[in-house]
């Protein structure tokens, strides 16, 4: 279903986004390594912002945890979690989101100022960049990496994106960069639509940390089922 988007009043729903835009990818079981026992606590950032982070991929993820220094002392469990009609706002990384930008940028989401971006050559000599809305700072990254520097426009969250942000993390809305505003703009766009969640199809290269992965939203999680299990 698509809906015209028009202006709307802080108390007046959103428009719905265009639902044909992109794949949806059909997920009944999922994964999440981490304690669902306990009350939620925000974390400083997060990639799935305020969702909750799944996977098909269990034992990757947790030596993907591992990697990146989680505390020992902190208990985690792996959780098999099902839903037979789960749909998930299917994420190709290789794909420009352009419709999610600009959806969120109509429903004050989102901001475009002008910017900087780095270019610059990985040691696995992987071209990746940086956003900077300083150019003194965008300037010394560039030289540290032996990158390059362009003027584009970058995100800045605008009041509902603020609202959103607070609510999911600890880290400051004023210190929020315009690469991790880029990263939720399928969430946004997704949980208006209605889905259950976002999947991005991440490469599987758990030597870079990398492996595909997904975000069931807070709201839809009472619709599926869950079961501890050992895949140690």
């Amino acid at each position: 279903m698509t809906l015209n988007q028009t202006e709307h009043s802080s108390d007046a729903p959103l428009p719905q986004p265009n639902m044909k835009h992109s794949t949806t990818v059909s997920l009944p079981t999922v994964f999440h390594v981490g304690n669902l026992e306990r009350d939620r606590t925000k974390p400083y950032i997060s990639n799935e912002g305020m969702e909750l982070s799944v996977s098909v991929h269990p034992r990757v993820w947790k030596q993907i945890m591992q990697g990146g220094g989680t505390p020992e002392s902190e208990p985690t469990y792996t959780y098999e979690l099902s839903h037979a009609d789960a749909e998930f706002y299917l994420v190709d990384p290789t794909d420009p989101l352009d419709t999610e930008r600009q959806w969120c940028l109509d429903n004050g989401y989102v901001t475009e100022v002008n910017g900087y971006r780095v270019t610059y050559e990985t040691g696995d000599g992987e071209t990746a960049y940086m956003e900077f809305g300083d150019e003194t700072k965008a300037n010394t990254e560039a030289d540290e990496r032996h990158g390059e520097v362009e003027s584009v426009s970058i995100l800045e969250l605008a009041a509902n994106g603020v609202e959103y942000w607070e609510s999911a993390f600890r880290q400051s809305p004023n210190a929020a960069g315009s690469i991790t505003i880029k990263g939720l703009l399928p969430i946004w766009y997704a949980k208006q639509a209605g889905y259950d969640g976002v999947w991005w199809d991440e490469q599987l290269a758990p030597q870079k940390f990398s492996a595909p992965r997904g975000a069931i939203f807070q709201e839809k999680l009472d619709q599926f089922s869950r079961d501890v299990i050992d895949i140690d």
